[in-house]
C-alpha cells in the first residue's frame, strides 16, 4: 500500500482517525503536565590516606593513594547503600532514592553519590544526608577497629550540587513514547479496519462468482440433455419391424 492509498483510507475513516489523533494529543499532554518531574543532585567524595601514610610523601595525601584506599571506599559505599542505612535515612524524612559507587573515570578512591526525588528539595536533602552518612560510616568503621585518629582515612567532599537539576531526558523519553504509540494507533487502526473490510468484501465476491459459475454449469447441462429418455431414439415393436421387412404386395 503506497502513501496515496494510505491517505485515501485515512480520509475514508476520518472519524476514527480524528478520534485517535485527539486521544494521542491528550495522552501526550497528560504525560507532560500530569506526570511529575524527576530531580537529581550529585556529590563527589574522595577518601584521603591517613596522616601517618602521608608522612613519607611530605604529608601530602594526594601523593599517597594506594589500593587499600579504593577498597575502603567500596566498602563504605556498600554499607551506606545497605538496608540499615536506607531505613535510617527514611526515618529522618529523606524520601528520595540514591546510589553510591566508585567513579568510573578513575581507579582511585573516588565515590559518586546521586540522589533523585520528585521535588528539588527532596533530592537536595537526600543528597546532603547521604554525603554525611558516608563520612559517619567511614569514621565508625575505623573507630570500631580501634584505629587511632592519625591512622584513619579521611573523607573530603570534592564537589556537591548546589541545586537539584530537572531530568528533562527522562520525561522526554516518556513523551516520545506516548507520541509514537499514539501516532502508530492513529494511522494503524484505520488501515487495519480497511484491510479487514477489503478482505471480507473480496471473500463475498469470490463466493458469489463461484455460486454463479455453479448455477450456469447446471443450466447448460439441462439444456444440452433435458430428458435422458427423450434423447434416445424410440425402439419399435416387433410388428412394426416385421411390417417394415415384409415386401409390398400389388393387387389388381
Amino acid at each position: 500500500m503506497d502513501l496515496i492509498t494510505s491517505l485515501r483510507v485515512l480520509r475514508r475513516y476520518w472519524l476514527i482517525t480524528t478520534f485517535l489523533l485527539l486521544v494521542t494529543i491528550a495522552g501526550t499532554a497528560a504525560v507532560v503536565f500530569v506526570l511529575p518531574w524527576t530531580y537529581q543532585a550529585q556529590s563527589t567524595m574522595v577518601l584521603l590516606p591517613s596522616r601517618a601514610a602521608s608522612q613519607s610523601n611530605g604529608n601530602n595525601p594526594y601523593l599517597s593513594f594506594d589500593a587499600s584506599d579504593t577498597s575502603t571506599a567500596f566498602l563504605v559505599s556498600v554499607v551506606v547503600t545497605g538496608p540499615t542505612s536506607k531505613q535510617a535515612l527514611v526515618a529522618k524524612g529523606d524520601t528520595g532514592t540514591y546510589t553510591i559507587g566508585l567513579s568510573p573515570d578513575t581507579a582511585g578512591p573516588v565515590l559518586i553519590a546521586t540522589a533523585t526525588a520528585k521535588t528539588a528539595s527532596d533530592a537536595e536533602n537526600t543528597l546532603t544526608a547521604v554525603t554525611a552518612a558516608v563520612g559517619v560510616n567511614l569514621h565508625q568503621l575505623q573507630v570500631g577497629r580501634g584505629v587511632p585518629p592519625k591512622d584513619q582515612i579521611q573523607l573530603q567532599v570534592a564537589a556537591m550540587s548546589a541545586h537539584a537539576t530537572k531530568l528533562i531526558s527522562k520525561k522526554g523519553k516518556l513523551v516520545v513514547l506516548a507520541l509514537v504509540l499514539g501516532l502508530f494507533l492513529t494511522f494503524g487502526v484505520p488501515l487495519l479496519i480497511d484491510a479487514s473490510a477489503t478482505r471480507r468484501r473480496q471473500e463475498r465476491q469470490d463466493a458469489e462468482e463461484l455460486a454463479a459459475r455453479q448455477a450456469g454449469g447446471s443450466g447448460n447441462a439441462a439444456r444440452a440433455r433435458p430428458d435422458g429418455e427423450k434423447a434416445r431414439r424410440p425402439v419399435r415393436d416387433e410388428s412394426e419391424l416385421a411390417g417394415a421387412r415384409r415386401p409390398r404386395q400389388w393387387t389388381e
